[in-house]
């Protein structure tokens, strides 16, 4: 596979290949594609070549597996609590074999679900930390009662997904058992597994070896030789298939022995070339194919050859070993090859199938003629001899005399406790039911024939009951199946040995192989009758049983118990029993069936019935209605005389209670009882109020009251309460008094706790009921604390929250400003409404942001953002508008290279909008910008100076932008001064004083142009001045037209606006009114701004005084230059 021609990943020329790292992963995701497609198309494959090379690349664990954490799967499994490797290795294998049934294309019946008490996944795959995480992983992620499922909206699995995690299951078995080999060409990535672990896997794996492995006989060596010279599909070293060939030595060696080979320093630059041996798969199981067989052309695995070719007709077949090329061929019959050379007589009567009989297979339960050793429907072998003699007759049974031998068993098989089939030590399900081996040891089976029993005479069976001679159960007469074995009735018990008869053939020989011979009439004739027979019968009602779930569960998913389906079967025909039910027939059934019961003689003693139990008696009755009603009738009569049993009550009483309770006696029986003991739950529940206890003359009764009900320490601490609550002129609370008795133990102090007076509303509180301002002294009640925050915290700055008792707040610099507002939070959290605490994060947030330098809100939405400080063009990323970050103005492509001066001039003079709404669009462009949070808004600023921001409510000169204060907040000395800000003198608070005439003269002083008509282009004139200014309406603050009138000669602007368009550009171009003020405006801008006017000379004239003034001015109050 070239990875280059995989679009989705870098060619081969790409520079990130460049890197070693790189490189690797390249590797590896093309194996894993290898591996993973070879699974897709062969489930039963084994990409052992892919895990080889995979674990020899190296690399991180998360780079080779893709969907499987093995670190996290291993590392909790070993350890003192965990299972140990081994167990790891067992739980691998069988996740491993989910994930190919999955990939199969015939996947066996129930591979929708896991059933945790499934003794294979029980005992192997669910002991293992982390197992049912890579069942989801394989799509098992619908959790059920006893188990995993698929959900039902998937139909089939992810294929992909389930090839990728069934080979990440196979790598890790992989790298684990190399692990334990030590043959891990990097063993570092695993080193959280420990080597004590390894050295304690070993040691387990070599005891479970020991047990499972037989004694065996000494095997003849041969006599002379063996040839020296290794062939080339060998090891060198141990004569086992080779997984690498080394050019420099050549030799072709497994994995084990080129570990150990080229470890050494005269070895390790040796470069081996893998292998690559073709992987073949059993025609049987789908497992690695060891043997060719040439006469039947089939590839096996061992174990499915060596049960394949047990039979008498396949024995002799020649295989070829696949990995070593030789041929075997099976001379003797595998039952008697370990035979001994001398065998005791065994007397033998044949018993075989007559022609034409069938056998049933076990696994399928198929039927096959007896001349057919192969099931043709699951291709399974026929049966052993051991098993054939339990389920379709005996064909050879044997009768040992004294000591007599039985052929023997292979020393170390299991019997299947359902099936009694005899299988191999290996094999974890049976080969007949496929049931799991049971959790027993291990033992060799026995070679003795014991010498057969005579069977027991069968007991009598007793009147209406008939005896299985099977089982030896006794059965109903009307029963034609044996409830215990499910046998016919009157078929015979199997017999694993012939008894021997007086004149019986029999035949005494030698024991030698077997071999095949025909069939003989007998008793097997009338046992495969009535075996058919009982097939035929068990067949029915299996498929009776099968309609009966069918129709209760869709009962159940109807609303209907399994009780109610069966019995409704019985009352009408089987296709209509859900009809019936839907329709109401079981609700009319019930009302006649206690219609009934109350008609019935002594009715009246069992009083009315309810519907509950008249369902209990229905499903007792299996349906029949007057059976029910008399059953219904009968126990109704049996609770009643339990309860009288229970104590003395009215019939009538106890009747009533059982229908109101549907019948149950403990429910009746708990009513019973609690109307005896009303009296005296009403005598609880209506106690005296505290308030008439504490009214009580009874000082002592008091006193015992306030102990009791409150927990008082002493007391002397309940006397002290009793004597605040006396108090004639006070109204305490009784748990204020309680509060401040528990904390003070005198009078004078508990008073003092319960007289607190708030300072702003004058109300008398406790002391808990007040609140202490946590950056002062001060306490006020919590309902004064939470209204007055409440508005300051909506309506102004929080930049000036103060304590509203002393006015105090404690700001002096921005670390005590950043504590103090933690303080607050903590206090507002605990006492403000949800949403006003929240208003006051907000409005945090916003103040963190507006000292940052380099924060700018949008000017299309209000939203702000970071902005690069260098760059002029601001995107907004909530409404992906572009903004100037200089200016504040929408962002227009004409900007692009120009600064915001030029711009600005030029969409004066271009801009056919602008041109067409006059000079109220440019007051409009000019508007007002917050000097605190940079927020800009597209007003005049004519009208009342003081502008609030809606953003940080930070107040301030629309004109000049200097802070609005109150007192002596400006650090100036105004402290008899009410709101006030300090204008310069070029401040339009100052300037709109003057008439018209004025401003235009002292732009014309400085030649600055100014127009006076509306430009060409404008919209006609309304008469009315449109430009926007904030207006102070009923609900609240907006942004409405001027609408004055409109005079000639000021461009189509009011006087106010016009008069603030000259101001504009007496403010762009900096000019200083100053020249134009006379000797009184002189003196009071000396005076506005502290400076102590010059003494006047003799003789001096107005004007060179004037001068003389102006020129003080101008040196010590320079006009500050603005932005």
């Amino acid at each position: 596979m070239e990875v280059g021609n995989d679009p989705a990943r870098p060619a081969l020329g790409d520079p990130f290949l460049q890197s070693p790292i790189a490189r690797v992963r390249v590797s590896l995701r093309g194996l894993r594609d290898e591996a993973e497609r070879l699974l897709r198309e062969k489930p039963l494959g084994a990409p052992q070549r892919f895990a080889a090379q995979l674990a020899a690349l190296g690399g991180p664990l998360s780079d080779r597996y893709q969907h499987v954490d093995v670190e996290r799967l291993i590392q909790p499994n070993v350890g003192p609590d965990g299972r140990g490797l081994n167990a790891i290795l067992t739980a691998l294998s069988v996740l491993e074999k989910y994930g190919r049934n999955l990939l199969k294309p015939d996947k066996p019946d129930y591979w929708q679900t896991v059933k945790f008490d499934n003794p294979v996944f029980k005992n192997t795959v669910d002991c293992i930390k982390g197992s049912r995480e890579v069942l989801a992983k394989f799509g098992y992620t619908e959790r059920q009662a006893d188990g995993l499922a698929f959900p039902d909206a998937h139909g089939e699995p992810d294929m992909d997904r389930v090839a990728a995690v069934t080979f990440d299951i196979y790598l890790a078995r992989y790298e684990v058992d190399m692990i334990l080999k030590g043959t891990h060409p990097k063993p570092e990535l695993f080193s959280f597994i420990s080597q004590e672990e390894i050295g304690k896997s070993k040691v387990e794996m070599q005891k479970q070896v020991a047990q499972l492995t037989p004694p065996t006989r000494p095997q003849v060596q041969p006599a002379h030789p063996p040839d020296i010279q290794t062939p080339a599909d060998e090891c060198a070293i141990c004569a086992e298939p080779p997984d690498v060939r080394c050019p420099t030595c050549d030799k072709s060696l497994c994995a084990d022995c080129d570990t150990k080979m080229h470890t050494h320093p005269s070895r390790e630059a040796h470069e081996r070339v893998p292998l690559a041996s073709p992987v073949s798969m059993c025609d049987i199981c789908g497992g690695d194919a060891v043997m060719s067989c040439v006469s039947c052309d089939k590839r096996l695995c061992t174990d499915c050859d060596g049960s394949f070719h047990r039979h008498p007709r396949r024995f002799e077949h020649e295989r070829v070993n696949l990995k070593t090329g030789r041929i075997t061929k099976q001379v003797t019959s595998p039952e008697t090859k370990e035979r001994p050379p001398f065998l005791k007589p065994i007397v033998l009567r044949h018993l075989s199938m007559p022609a034409g009989s069938e056998w049933e297979c076990p696994r399928c339960s198929g039927s096959n003629l007896s001349t057919v050793y192969i099931c043709r429907h699951c291709q399974a072998p026929h049966p052993p001899l051991d098993m054939r003699s339990r389920s379709s007759d005996a064909e050879m049974a044997f009768e040992a005399g004294d000591g007599a031998a039985a052929p023997p068993r292979p020393p170390a098989t299991w019997e299947c406790s359902t099936c009694t089939l005899v299988n191999q030590a290996s094999a974890v399900l049976c080969g007949a039911c496929n049931r799991p081996r049971q959790a027993n040891k291990l033992k060799p089976t026995a070679t003795e024939a014991v010498p057969p029993a005579r069977p027991p005479t069968p007991p009598a069976a007793p009147p209406g009951m008939w005896h299985c001679e099977a089982c030896t159960m006794f059965n109903e007469a009307k029963a034609k199946v044996c409830v215990a074995c499910d046998r016919s009735k009157g078929a015979r018990a199997p017999r694993a040995a012939v008894d021997r008869q007086p004149g019986a053939d029999v035949a005494v020989a030698r024991q030698r192989p077997s071999e095949p011979r025909g069939p003989r009439h007998g008793d097997a004739a009338m046992l495969m009758a009535q075996e058919q027979r009982r097939k035929i019968l068990q067949e029915e009602e299996k498929s009776k049983g099968i309609e009966l779930i069918r129709l209760i569960r869709s009962g159940e998913h109807q609303g209907f118990s399994a009780s109610e389906v069966y019995c409704s079967l019985q009352a009408s025909s089987r296709p209509k029993a859900l009809e019936w039910l839907r329709g109401g027939g079981l609700d009319e059934c019930l009302d006649t069936i206690v219609a009934m019961a109350e008609n019935l003689p002594h009715a009246g003693y069992g009083g009315s019935l309810s519907r509950q139990e008249a369902t209990d008696a229905w499903i007792a009755a299996d349906g029949n209605i007057e059976a029910a009603a008399e059953e219904c009738l009968r126990a109704r009569r049996v609770k009643i005389a339990e309860i009288l049993r229970l104590g003395r009550y009215e019939v009538a009483a106890v009747a009533e209670k059982l229908k109101l309770n549907s019948g149950d006696v403990d429910k009746a029986l708990v009513a019973l009882q609690g109307e005896l003991l009303r009296p005296s739950v009403d005598r609880c529940w209506h106690a005296p109020a505290e308030d008439a206890i504490l009214s009580d003359g009874d000082d002592q009764r008091k006193l015992r009251f306030l102990l009791a009900r409150y927990e008082l320490q002493s007391w002397g601490r309940a006397t002290l309460a009793l004597k605040l609550l006396a108090e004639e002129n006070e109204q305490y609370q009784l748990e204020d008094v309680v509060r401040a008795v528990r904390d003070f133990n005198d009078l004078e102090r508990a008073r003092q706790y319960l007289k607190r007076e708030c300072p702003i509303c004058f109300s008398i509180f406790p002391m808990h009921g007040m609140v202490n301002i946590i950056f002062c002294q001060c306490a006020v009640c919590v309902a004064c604390f939470k209204s007055n925050f409440t508005f300051n915290i909506k309506e102004k700055n929080i930049a000036n929250l103060t304590c509203p008792v002393c006015n105090a707040s404690h700001q002096p610099d921005e670390e005590s400003r950043t504590t103090f507002f933690s303080l607050l939070d903590e206090q507002f959290r605990n006492y403000l409404d949800p949403e006003v605490f929240r208003l006051f994060e907000n409005k945090m947030r916003d103040r963190a942001l507006y000292m940052m330098p380099n924060f700018r809100w949008c000017a299309h939405c209000p939203n702000g953002s970071i902005h690069d400080a260098l760059r002029l063009r601001m995107d907004c990323t909530y409404c992906n508008k572009s903004t100037c970050s200089k200016c504040k103005k929408p962002w227009e492509v004409q900007h692009e290279g120009l600064t915001c001066e030029a711009f600005h001039t030029w969409k004066l003079d271009n801009d056919p909008e602008m041109q067409a709404a006059g000079l109220a669009a440019f007051l409009k462009e000019n508007g007002i910008a917050c000097p605190k949070c940079k927020f800009r808004y597209a007003l005049a600023k004519g009208g009342c100076m003081h502008f609030t921001c809606g953003q940080c409510k930070h107040e301030f000169c629309s004109g000049c932008y200097n802070p609005m204060c109150r007192g002596n907040e400006c650090g100036m000395g105004c402290t008899h001064m009410g709101l006030h800000a300090h204008h310069p003198r070029d401040c339009l608070h100052y300037l709109r004083d003057w008439d018209i005439a004025r401003l235009q003269a002292l732009l014309t002083d400085h030649n600055l142009a100014f127009n006076v008509q509306p430009r060409l282009g404008t919209v006609a004139n309304t008469g009315y001045c449109e430009v926007l200014e904030q207006k102070d309406m009923a609900n609240g603050l907006r942004d409405e037209p001027c609408g004055k009138a409109v005079a000639d000669q000021q461009a189509g602007l009011c006087e106010l606006h016009y008069k603030e368009y000259l101001v504009n550009l007496v403010n762009e171009n900096s000019v200083d009114p100053v020249h134009r003020y006379d000797i009184n405006e002189l003196r009071v801008e000396m005076q506005r701004n502290g400076l102590a006017e010059p003494p006047r000379a003799a003789n001096e004239g107005n004007a060179k005084y004037q001068q003389r003034l102006l020129q003080e001015i101008l040196a010590n109050i320079p006009l500050v230059k603005r932005d």
